[in-house]
């Protein structure tokens, strides 16, 4: 590997050990419960999430929904953010129908 090379693996490892994220539009964050994050940056889907666990019950909106990345509404369309694929298949089996009812939306598009 020449010097140049070297030099910028380098700073991409040093960087990531300390603050990664330089760019001023983005942060690292710890990540919380999907009910905290909403709560607090999307208030407007507090109401679908309570609504969501009643439809689901406790034990299923805790393995499906709980560990959750991210949910967003835009119009008729729910976006759900999943950490990995076998999450995302989980939730399209046993959540479609009580995301759409709790949010009202008649699209839900799971992404990984």
């Amino acid at each position: 590997m020449d010097n140049n090379k070297q030099q910028t693996a380098k700073s991409v490892i040093n960087n990531a050990t300390e603050d990664w994220a330089p760019n001023p539009h983005t942060r690292m964050v710890k990540l919380t419960p999907i009910e905290e994050r909403i709560k607090e940056e999307r208030p407007e889907l507090s109401e679908g999430m309570t609504r969501l666990r009643e439809i689901l019950g406790e034990d299923t909106y805790q393995k499906r929904i709980s560990s959750l990345v991210n949910i967003t509404r835009s119009g008729e369309t729910l976006m759900v953010v999943t950490s990995s694929f076998l999450e995302r298949s989980m939730l399209e089996r046993d959540c479609i129908p009580a995301l759409k009812e709790a949010f009202g939306v008649s699209k839900v598009r799971v992404v990984v």
